[in-house]
């Protein structure tokens, strides 16, 4: 199988995310997407990072909502932290060796990939598809590292603005799947 792997701390999801998914799986033709909840990224601060259980819940409520081949993945659970992308496919391609991974991520991670630990190893082994963001060179990308873009109609919706809201007691209910907004509200996450 082609799976594209589809990496983030989803904190939490919201249905900018899964418009991607779906797009990804039309316009590549992936047979599945995983989404890979990370533990913790070690380029971004851990600050109202809720618990992996949380996280990994939420994307499960999400996707039970919809009807496409993805699934949602905690092999980084096992992983010592903070996780690195190229252990993550070192451990996928063991224990999947039939099965053939691509990355999937917004071209502002693409655009800092050379921080990322054994970036070389990761772009000659594992094709990158990346959505553009605004603002982003997106054709630059596209020489530098080989990557090929996917023009995905971009939600304007981002992790950071639904724990805003929240702080805030604003409604998030149309930035998130319904199940994840209950969720949200019945564990109390965000609110402070």
């Amino acid at each position: 199988m082609f799976i594209g792997l589809y990496f983030g701390s989803f904190n939490p999801v919201h249905n900018g995310h899964l418009q991607i998914a779906g797009e990804m799986l039309c316009q590549v033709g992936f047979d599945e997407l995983w989404f890979v909840v990370s533990p913790h990224n070690p380029l971004k601060e851990a600050a109202n990072l809720a618990s992996n259980f949380d996280r990994l819940a939420m994307l499960q409520l999400a996707l039970s909502e919809v009807s496409l081949p993805i699934r949602v993945s905690d092999v980084e659970f096992n992983l010592p932290t903070p996780s690195y992308t190229y252990k993550t496919l070192e451990v996928l391609a063991k224990s999947h060796p039939d099965d053939r991974f691509a990355l999937i991520m917004g071209s502002d991670n693409l655009a800092v990939i050379e921080k990322w630990r054994e970036y070389e190893h990761i772009l000659e082994k594992y094709p990158i598809y990346f959505y553009p963001r605004k603002g982003d060179d997106a054709e630059g990308l596209v020489s530098a590292y080989g990557a090929q873009k996917v023009d995905a109609l971009l939600l304007d919706i981002s992790s950071t603005q639904v724990r805003q809201m929240v702080l805030q007691s604003q409604p998030i209910d149309h930035l998130v799947p319904l199940s994840v907004a209950a969720y949200i509200r019945d564990k109390g996450l965000y609110a402070e």
